[in-house]
This record gives C-alpha cells, structure tokens and sequence, in this order.
C-alpha cells in the first residue's frame, strides 16, 4: 500500500497498514461516540481500506461501522452502497447480514 503525498509516496509495510487501521477505527468510534457521524463514517471507510490488506474481518466490521455511522448521518443512500460493498467483498461475513439488518435490506 502506498500513501501519496503531494511530492513524494511512503510504502507502507502490512504491520503499518494494521496500524493505521486500528488508529482510523479508534477515530471513527470517537467520533461516533461524540454523534459526529459523518466524520466517524468516513474513518471507518478508511479503516477498511487500511484492514483489506491484512485482515478481512476486520474489514469487513468497519464497513458495517462506516455504514452504520453514515445511516445514523441519515445519508441513507451511502450506507446502502457501503453494504453492498461490503456483500460484494466479504460475502461469507456475518457483518453482511448485521448490514442489511441495519438498512432493513433483503
């Protein structure tokens, strides 16, 4: 994984992309537990993104997270995409069910 900054790119080794996932998530649950959702729903995204690399479930719960938060944010229409990303990449997660639960999805 890489992180382009403006003039230069930083490689990011599969324990820092862990790292940088677990930091997203702790944001993305502070900024829920603060009702800041939008933001919260936004590192979760990130967190996923950071997860995918190296552990799936992990993944795959931040998604719902992101989801969640979002549908909290009432941007319905983004959590709606969010879990049939998160149907489409991790199928066999229990996440996925949680997800349409959420969103009272078939």
């Amino acid at each position: 994984a890489d992180i382009s900054g403006e003039n230069n790119t930083i490689p990011l080794s599969q324990t820092d992309t862990c790292t940088a996932g677990e930091a997203s998530f702790t944001l993305g649950e502070y900024y829920r537990n603060k009702n800041q959702n939008e933001k919260a729903g936004e590192l979760f995204l990130e967190s996923a993104f950071y997860f995918s690399f190296s552990d799936t479930e992990r993944a795959a719960a931040a998604l719902y997270r992101s989801a969640e938060s979002y549908e909290a944010a009432s941007f319905t229409g983004d959590a709606v995409s969010i879990v049939e990303t998160l149907q489409e990449l991790y199928p066999n997660s229990s996440w996925v069910q949680l997800g349409k639960s959420l969103l009272k999805l078939q």
